[in-house]
């Protein structure tokens, strides 16, 4: 639907010769022409330990310039393939059904610490006409950190309105990336369970209705848990959901650290029909289990 280094610094005084003895060196420099030899004393424990304390210095590094989403064919980057559990296929021609409205989905980039950034597009059903939707995601709290949506009908032209969209809010879509520090990574989608380190991650999604079974759309709460070596954690919780059934779609993984993106749809109703609605969820593979 992802330290510090604690320097010890002590206060380092220059050494300086006081004015009295400096004074005697240069009246022995003017009684004699002949130059002597300058022996340099062994320093002691003290001055060496304090030479060698010295912090070195900082070499300044250049930054490297950042690559422009305009830049990146994103059809490059792997798709969200999406088939449901029971099908035992993951492919974007076999979906769960009749599906209405069935959004392209991609990720832009991850960074090192738990964001990514989301890319998809959906056909506007009865209208026409497209939308789409740029979002960063932290995958640690699962919050929303920005997000902003484009349609088509504000559109100079409707063709190809993705690639439209990349090129035309290239600026501000760059600037977004820049500031969660999230780089223009892929990442391929696979299929549940999670394998890492040997381990297997279980998902399973909880979910209950909550409105009168007469009603036509149904109100739901749902939940989703994770489970490893006989520990779990609840990676989704949602209450009051307007949606007939929760999928659980299948996982990306982080390039920049130990940590899957769990992608999950919700079927929701649409214009003609019934619609997906993605989702994503992040789970740190080592932390956060319970027996």
């Amino acid at each position: 639907m992802l330290s510090g280094v604690l320097v010890s610094c002590r206060e380092k005084k220059p050494l300086v010769l006081s004015t009295p003895v400096a004074e005697s060196v240069e009246e022995r420099k003017e009684e004699s022409s002949v130059s002597e030899p300058v022996v340099e004393q062994p320093k002691t424990e003290n001055e060496t330990q304090a030479v060698k304390d010295e912090p070195a210095p900082k070499e300044e590094k250049s930054k490297e310039p950042r690559v422009s989403i305009s830049k990146v064919d994103l059809k490059l980057f792997s798709p969200f393939d999406y088939a449901a559990e029971n099908t035992g296929s993951y492919g974007p021609g076999n979906p769960m059904g009749t599906l209405y409205e069935y959004p392209e989905f991609c990720v832009v980039g991850w960074s090192k610490d738990g964001k990514v950034a989301i890319a998809s597009c959906v056909a506007v059903e009865g209208r026409g006409g497209e939308t789409a939707t740029f979002y960063v995601q932290d995958l640690v709290s699962d919050e929303i950190l920005w997000t902003e949506s484009f349609d088509s009908e504000d559109a100079a032209s409707t063709e190809g309105f993705f690639n439209y969209c990349i090129k035309t809010y290239a600026a501000k879509i760059d600037s977004v990336l820049e500031k969660y520090d999230i780089q223009l990574l892929n990442s391929k989608f696979l299929a549940l369970p999670v394998e890492s380190n040997g381990a297997k991650i279980e998902f399973a999604a909880i979910q209950k209705r909550t409105n009168d079974e007469e009603e036509f759309i149904p109100e739901m709460n749902y939940s989703i848990k994770a489970t490893k070596n006989g520990a779990s954690k609840t990676v989704v919780d949602k209450k009051s959901v307007q949606a007939y059934e929760i999928y659980l779609c299948g996982y990306m993984m982080s390039p920049m650290e130990d940590r899957a993106m769990l992608i999950y749809a919700e079927r929701v109703m649409a214009f003609e029909g019934a619609g997906l609605r993605y989702h994503i969820a992040g789970c740190d593979l080592n932390k956060g289990f319970k027996k």
